[in-house]
């Protein structure tokens, strides 16, 4: 009964480790030398910067302008209150 176990246990004796072809590191290393690299110049770059800035202005401005007009608005509308005593004098 205890046979099957060994001879799980003994069944990958002799096996030896999978090696790689003795050449397969200079093909790898000759396919990465014949791929075409993409630069990025920094001419471009320059100018996605410069394109980064004015837009990060232009929506500055955008917000500071809604928040200005939103609080003249908010002024506007205090300015219409009408307060309820005219008098604040509590001790006569």
């Amino acid at each position: 009964m205890e046979e099957w176990k060994d001879k799980i246990m003994n069944s990958l004796d002799g096996m030896e480790k999978a090696q790689p072809p003795k050449d397969r590191l200079q093909k790898i290393q000759a396919a990465i030398a014949q791929q075409h690299h993409i630069s990025v110049s920094p001419k471009g770059l320059s100018w996605m910067a410069v394109a980064a800035v004015i837009l990060l202005v232009i929506c500055s401005n955008v917000m500071v302008v809604t928040h200005y007009f939103d609080q003249t608005s908010n002024i506007s509308a205090f300015e219409t209150y009408v307060p309820l005593t005219a008098n604040f004098n509590i001790y006569e």
